[in-house]
């Protein structure tokens, strides 16, 4: 008795990659969310679904001008997707539990703010769920060596780093360029970006850093070299400075969104963007095979993407 079997060489490969991100964007409702939820340019995502349609022959998405839905072809993908997904899922957390209990010392760093906004609950719940785990956490925006230092991984915000044997990018924030309305009221006009080297300047970061601010409108992209009046690795102290009226800040959203709320803060030049600030975590080699990092890293993605 014989049976026909599928020859799998006929069958076009599904990307697990292509279908995480179509299920994103099918579960956020459009590109920008979901590249902004997964930390990647909306290009990629255009050409992954892309690709998808391309090897399943079907459009799978009614791309609107406001919101973009799923076709029926789309929605039925999207069903199997959600399953694989899952199964995958499951299948790396199984893998990640036979490589050993989290258990023993991590030792991390990150820089304060972050550290404030989303390392403190996730570190008090990571530590509740692991008992034989302990953490060395020391929050700065000092970019110390992960070797030298003894850390078993770093976080850091900007540009990619260029140090440590693996380096992932978690996510993006949002950043704003606010002042405070009694400074627009007493300062020169802020006509646009270039005018901010006529202006007192309040900049957050590290010590001996290049302070280059960077706006983008329309393919059009300014870039201006600073000299701050205030420079601080207090996010904190950048902001109370900016809100009592002392100058130019670019601040995380997530710190000013408050004050912008409340009046406190005005956005300057909505016309103009400013690039995302990306989240890199770097590990080196020797901690590859640990496995309390790699469930700390599990939670970490999950705790971002469900707070970004």
């Amino acid at each position: 008795m014989s049976s026909k079997v599928d020859n799998p060489e006929l069958i076009p490969a599904l990307d697990l990659n292509a279908l995480a991100r179509f299920a994103a964007v099918v579960e956020l409702g459009g590109f920008s969310p979901a590249a902004r939820a997964l930390g990647v340019p909306r290009q990629s995502l255009h050409r992954s679904i892309a690709q998808l349609e391309q090897v399943t022959g079907v459009r799978l998405l009614d791309r609107g001008a406001r919101q973009v839905r799923p076709t029926d072809a789309g929605r039925r993908l999207f069903g199997h997707a959600a399953t694989i997904l899952r199964e995958a899922r499951d299948a790396h957390a199984s893998l990640r539990a036979a490589r050993g209990r989290p258990r023993g010392r991590l030792r991390l760093t990150a820089p304060h703010l972050f550290a404030e906004q989303f390392l403190i609950p996730l570190i008090e719940e990571f530590l509740a769920t692991w008992p034989e785990v302990q953490i060395d956490a020391d929050f700065t925006v000092a970019h110390s060596d992960l070797i030298r230092d003894d850390y078993d991984l770093a976080i850091r915000l900007g540009d990619r780093p260029t140090h440590g044997r693996y380096v992932v990018m978690l996510g993006s924030v949002a950043t704003v360029c606010c002042v405070a309305p009694a400074y627009l009221a007493a300062a020169p006009p802020l006509a646009d970006p270039q005018a901010l080297s006529r202006h007192s300047v309040l900049a957050y970061g590290p010590h001996r850093v290049r302070h280059t601010w960077r706006f983008e409108r329309a393919g059009e992209t300014v870039e201006v070299d600073l000299a701050p009046r205030l420079r601080a690795d207090s996010a904190r102290l950048v902001l109370a400075a900016c809100r009592a009226g002392l100058g130019v800040a670019r601040l995380p959203e997530f710190l000013c969104a408050g004050d912008v709320s409340a009046g406190s803060l005005v956005p300057v030049w909505v016309d103009w963007q400013i690039p995302r600030t990306p989240i890199w975590v770097l590990y080196s080699s020797r901690s590859d095979k640990n496995p309390t990092l790699h469930a700390f890293l599990d939670r970490l993605k999950a705790h971002l993407l469900a707070r970004m």
